[in-house]
């Protein structure tokens, strides 16, 4: 059950003014936790520690815009290619991401930090968060900055235009939640295990809170509120 060439375009015109004000919501959530707001006692404290939800909350409105830029692509009059789609969507992530890449290699170098463990951070490290492919190591996901929601959305929106073709409408996207979740499950209790290297905690979090696979559940919820 596909959408109406009018529904389409009346989604991509009007301005969403909830998603804008729940984004503004989920940035104050990450600057509170960021800013070591959580150290406040008491009650502000305990609502800073929810700010680490502000995340999953630009996860869940990501791929509603997402879904919504691929209706409006399939329904368009005008047959724009899918690595145009690619294009402009990767184009909304360079700008101020590649930025705070120069700043940061500028400021640290190649010093690893807690999120590398014993891996060091050279040059191939950059080379895969310039090309958004950071997400798929557990070693580079948070390398150079705290980047694995970038690393998970660039990989979720290469997977999104396949996954728009068999989840096109609501029971489809409640079923692809229950997939997606149950998956998500089984590997967060059975990957952490297999492994024996050092840097444990950092492979263990990767599978459980960081990768696609941790974040497809959230990522479907997102979808179902698009389609409702």
């Amino acid at each position: 059950m596909k959408k109406n060439k009018n529904t389409s375009e009346k989604l991509n015109t009007e301005r969403i003014t909830v998603l804008d004000s729940l984004k503004g919501i989920a940035i104050l959530g990450v600057v509170l936790v960021h800013s070591g707001a959580t150290e406040l006692p008491g009650f502000f404290g305990q609502i800073s520690a929810f700010g680490a939800r502000g995340v999953q909350m630009f996860l869940i409105i990501s791929a509603m815009l997402i879904f919504n830029s691929l209706d409006s692509f399939e329904n368009s009059e005008k047959k724009i290619k899918l690595k145009n789609w690619y294009f402009n969507r990767f184009l909304r992530l360079i700008p101020i991401y590649y930025i705070s890449l120069i700043v940061q290699f500028f400021i640290n170098g190649f010093t690893p930090n807690y999120w590398t463990g014993t891996h060091p951070i050279n040059i191939f490290t950059y080379i895969l968060n310039v090309l958004f492919l950071h997400g798929l190591s557990p070693w580079s996901i948070n390398a150079i900055n705290v980047g694995w929601y970038i690393g998970t959305l660039a990989l979720f929106i290469v997977l999104a235009p396949f996954i728009h073709k068999k989840v096109n409408n609501l029971s489809k996207s409640i079923i692809f939640f229950a997939v997606t979740w149950v998956i998500a499950l089984l590997v967060s209790m059975v990957i952490p295990r297999l492994y024996i290297g050092v840097d444990d905690y950092i492979w263990s979090t990767y599978w459980t809170n960081f990768s696609l696979i941790s974040e497809l559940p959230i990522l479907a919820i997102g979808i179902i509120l698009y389609y409702l």
